[in-house]
């Protein structure tokens, strides 16, 4: 393999440090023997130098390579370390694999066996994600958008839903009939999933002298992987999600 003077540890870095961010890594993409560790996480190498060569020239691109010991050599020619890939390896920050259903992959869950603690970082050391005002109201719309459709779609079994407020807090959506209590995210992204589990906790509390112990749900405009099935399913959450021109939900048909 060519090792092109152009390809740096710090060209390498910045992919490292955008993968870290944008937390989507498609499952087709994830290593089968050997991981790259950057900052106590672990990379599909390969991938990341798919990534390397789009920031290059074409004549200074690392060509040939399809994984494996040069792929591994190159990298730790870079001083970065390889690992080999265990069971339950965890992946990039937030646990989120992208474009399963496209290409048909299962991501495999994470192990608990698998954490481990760190020190407590300085204020400055800390990586923060902040959204926009208008990445916060595409948000909104898709969200909106995505209860309606919802709504139209109970309505022919004469089941209709409202918008329940909670002392200036607002759920997306409560059916009576069935006492069901909804809350519509516009993305799988595991940060988006934990919002909504907190917002329905809070709602279910908030809300316990009127509605009791109300049946939870997530309303979603894909099926988000096994893993966060399984982790809501301990919680008593259970998803909704957008097939087509159907809704379905993994709960036996309780809130479609």
């Amino acid at each position: 393999m060519p090792r092109p003077k152009s390809i740096t540890h710090e060209l390498i870095v910045k992919v490292l440090e955008q993968l870290r961010k944008k937390r989507d890594i498609p499952a087709r993409r994830e290593s089968k023997k050997y991981d790259l560790i950057y900052k106590g996480e672990r990379y599909p190498p390969k991938y990341v130098l798919s990534l390397v060569n789009r920031l290059v020239p074409p004549n200074a691109r690392l060509r040939h390579s399809r994984g494996g010991r040069r792929t591994n050599d190159f990298l730790e020619s870079r001083d970065f370390k390889l690992v080999p890939k265990a069971a339950g390896s965890p992946g990039p920050p937030g646990g989120v694999t992208g474009k399963i259903a496209k290409h048909g992959g299962v991501p495999k869950p994470r192990s608990t066996s698998a954490i481990t603690l760190s020190r407590i970082l300085d204020p400055q050391q800390l990586d923060y994600r902040r959204r926009t005002a208008t990445e916060v109201g595409v948000a909104r719309r898709l969200e909106a958008a995505l209860v309606v459709e919802y709504r139209d779609w109970l309505k022919r079994d004469n089941c209709d839903v409202s918008v329940a407020n909670y002392q200036g807090l607002r759920c997306d959506a409560y059916e009576k009939k069935r006492n069901n209590l909804i809350e519509a995210k516009s993305s799988n992204k595991r940060e988006y999933i934990r919002m909504a589990v907190g917002q329905l906790l809070d709602y279910r509390f908030l809300g316990r002298e009127k509605f009791n112990d109300p049946h939870m749900a997530i309303l979603l405009r894909r099926k988000p992987e096994p893993g966060i099935l399984t982790w809501l399913d301990e919680l008593k959450i259970k998803v909704i999600w957008k097939q087509r021109k159907a809704f379905k939900d993994n709960a036996g048909g309780l809130f479609i």
